[in-house]
């Protein structure tokens, strides 16, 4: 949670477009990040510097909608349904006017598990059983 200071405290450089392209995705990312206390820290933590100096922003049309959004979504919820908060991150970056990959946008791809066939003699009282039973 400490790279989120050092993530926004850098957003003052003068490089315009090292802050935009670089660390404002960061920082979307962690608004997306699989840990739910970071996600809500990362969101308190980036309204309290819109609040506070919205010059660094990209795009400082929709501010307040924006401040809005980063106050109201209840960030340590799912990230996909029934909570969608990966969807309002995704809102979030696009009012702010920042560009996230295709993969930032959906999240890693869940591994569908594969269903291992049933050992009938995976315990001891089934193979007791089948002795048993001869």
């Amino acid at each position: 949670m400490a790279i989120v200071q050092v993530a926004l405290g850098c957003l003052h450089t003068h490089d315009r477009k090292l802050a935009h392209q670089t660390i404002f995705p960061f920082v979307m990312r962690l608004l997306g990040h699989r840990f739910p206390r970071i996600r809500r820290y990362t969101a308190e933590q980036v309204y309290i510097k819109l609040l506070e100096d919205d010059s660094t922003v990209p795009k400082v049309d929709n501010i307040e909608q924006v401040q809005s959004m980063l106050s109201e979504v209840r960030w340590d919820r799912e990230l996909g349904p029934p909570s969608n908060v990966r969807e309002a991150r995704n809102q979030v970056a696009n009012m702010l006017g920042i560009q996230l990959s295709e993969r930032d946008k959906v999240g890693p791809i869940t591994k569908q598990s594969v269903k291992k066939p049933v050992d009938e003699f995976a315990t001891y009282e089934s193979l007791v059983e089948s002795i048993r039973t001869r």
